[in-house]
């Protein structure tokens, strides 16, 4: 009697281990699933700019124009990068040439600079939106 009871309970924990085996992997099936599906999503939708893709599509000192080009880049789904260069800080090369000059008769318009950057792909169809005007 007590042998079968030993043998009972020996298989009944083989059967619960394979079970809860069972659901382990089912439940790493399941993220497994997820995360492949993420990666899929962002590959398609990521076109990540550098500096070996992109290309300039507009320059301007306007902040109205380049807000309409990013906009307009905006409402077609294509992706940009904008760099902004404030033209009244110092210069990389030498930190004192703002100390010297100072700002007297530059235009406060011209302080900052926007650069918009497309990708390489998508520049013919970006400038097509951009000057077809």
């Amino acid at each position: 009697m007590y042998g079968n009871n030993h043998k009972v309970n020996a298989e009944q924990k083989e059967i619960d281990l394979y079970e809860q085996n069972k659901r382990d992997m089912d439940s790493f099936s399941v993220i497994i699933r997820k995360y492949a599906e993420i990666t899929k999503l962002m590959i398609s939708e990521v076109k990540m700019l550098t500096i070996f893709n992109r290309k300039i599509i507009f320059t301007s000192f306007s902040m109205e124009e380049q807000a309409n080009i990013r906009n307009l880049l905006d409402n077609h789904g294509i992706k940009y990068y904008v760099k902004v260069v404030n033209r009244r800080s110092s210069s990389t090369l030498d930190h004192s040439a703002r100390a010297r000059t100072g700002s007297f008769g530059e235009n406060p318009s011209y302080t900052y600079e926007y650069i918009i950057y497309v990708h390489k792909k998508d520049f013919e169809l970006a400038n097509k939106y951009i000057y077809h005007l």
